[in-house]
């Protein structure tokens, strides 16, 4: 039996975030979204942002610079490529009331860390997710049913319904997602330090605290392996 749909999104969260949130700082405005026409772009640092849609015809890049969380109160419906640029320590949390639907590709975040970008999906619309040789998430949609096109890999997690994949579907699983949703109070680690697999750049790993050569794959993030000291992808030649 399905759950009822109120117990499967924040309704009440969405509805505070219409009125509690950062738009202004980030010089956000809830319909700048609602008929796209050709490229745009917008820049979330952290914070909680609320939109009505993204919808029309055209690319969108969300660059996102901390710690933040997208409230659509409608759905993602565009023709077009959406694409979510996470800084280094970055995270973004999506939360669409209704449909996820694009035609064209869809990247939420970085390769190298998965479990920064999370997709929260209400509706029970069908979902075609759509990468560039890989998608990049967490997806929760327990209504849809989720088809992969485009992709033999997916690095992240997926929860919904049903899943259909025409081919060959590879699943990595990010551990460090169970560290997701600190507080946007969080103190910046000093350079060089780190606290959690992902937050090193240049192929470094987190190690005792600071940032340097891995030792083993258990010092990389799941979907990496250790090769010369650096956490690179498999198959991967230097």
């Amino acid at each position: 039996r399905r759950p009822p749909r109120s117990t499967l999104f924040p309704y009440t969260t969405l509805f505070r975030s219409k009125v509690h949130n950062d738009n202004t700082k980030a010089g956000i405005v809830p319909t700048m979204f609602n008929n796209m026409i050709g490229y745009a772009t917008a820049t979330l640092p952290c914070g909680k942002f609320y939109i009505e849609q993204i919808a029309g015809i055209g690319d969108l890049v969300i660059k996102v610079t901390g710690r933040a969380a997208l409230f659509v109160d409608g759905s993602i419906n565009n023709t077009g490529n959406l694409e979510f640029n996470l800084s280094p320590g970055a995270e973004i949390d999506v939360f669409i009331r209704d449909n996820l639907a694009i035609t064209g590709r869809a990247t939420f975040g970085q390769k190298d860390r998965p479990a920064a970008s999370r997709v929260y999906i209400g509706g029970d619309g069908d979902v075609m997710l759509v990468g560039d040789g890989e998608f990049v998430g967490n997806v929760y949609a327990p209504r849809s049913l989720v088809q992969a096109v485009g992709y033999g890999a997916f690095l992240g997690s997926l929860f919904a319904r049903d899943f259909v994949c025409p081919g060959f579907a590879d699943f990595s699983y990010d551990m460090a997602i169970h560290h997701a949703g600190d507080p946007c109070t969080t103190p910046t680690p000093p350079p060089g330090t780190c606290t959690q697999c992902g937050t090193c750049t240049g192929g470094t790993a987190c190690v005792g605290g600071k940032c340097g050569a891995c030792r083993s794959d258990a010092d990389c993030c799941s979907q990496m392996i250790c090769s010369g000291g650096k956490c690179i992808e498999p198959g991967t030649i230097y």
